[in-house]
């Protein structure tokens, strides 16, 4: 062998080598963390309509009623306890019209609304995380005392319906019109002048 190839190959065992040993130190060098989960929980809403003191779930079912009858009609928004804390609107479809009223709490400002249909917005951010709230609509419900046999033919068939929903404060605070716009496209109905 001549000298140049025995200094080649002496060149490329020692490269070898060094290649050996920093592998080697390299794999001395490894580490690995250990790993980090994130977990959450997500926070909820949850509400009950109902009447007569809570005990109907359903609504209430009126018999024989005629011109100038007050009724008692206490349609209850029940936000539960452990809820974030929510703006709460209400929406009554009064499919009766001008022939009977409710008397509307003060508590309520109106939002929208759409031929029968009013939605109304409760006044106060409702926290119920520690004690579920109650917020009662309205208590009465009055039918007008003119009117007539073809008035009351018309009326067949047709309710007052009651619906809630809610929507997060949090991170809205400051800004309702987010709640309500999300409300009234529930609710299929227009802004409210």
């Amino acid at each position: 062998m001549t000298t140049n190839k025995k200094l080649v190959i002496a060149v490329v065992a020692l490269s070898l080598a060094l290649l050996c040993a920093i592998g080697g130190t390299l794999a001395f060098l490894v580490a690995q963390s250990n790993v980090v989960t994130n977990t959450f929980t997500y926070g909820t809403i949850t509400l009950e309509l109902s009447e007569n003191n809570k005990a109907d779930k359903d609504g209430l079912e009126f018999t024989n009623v005629v011109p100038g009858d007050e009724l008692d009609k206490d349609p209850v928004i029940t936000v539960v306890e452990g809820s974030e804390t929510c703006y709460v609107y209400v929406l009554i479809d009064n499919q009766l019209g001008a022939a009977a009223t409710y008397n509307i709490g003060p508590a309520w400002i109106k939002v929208g609304e759409s031929g029968t249909k009013v939605l109304y917005r409760y006044n106060e951010i409702v926290d119920a995380t520690d004690v579920e709230k109650d917020l009662e609509v309205f208590t009465k419900l009055n039918f007008a005392d003119d009117l007539v046999k073809d008035d009351v033919d018309d009326l067949v068939g047709k309710n007052v319906v009651i619906s809630a929903y809610a929507h997060q404060s949090e991170n809205f605070d400051d800004d309702v019109t987010v709640a309500d716009t999300s409300a009234i496209a529930w609710a299929g109905v227009t802004a409210a002048n």
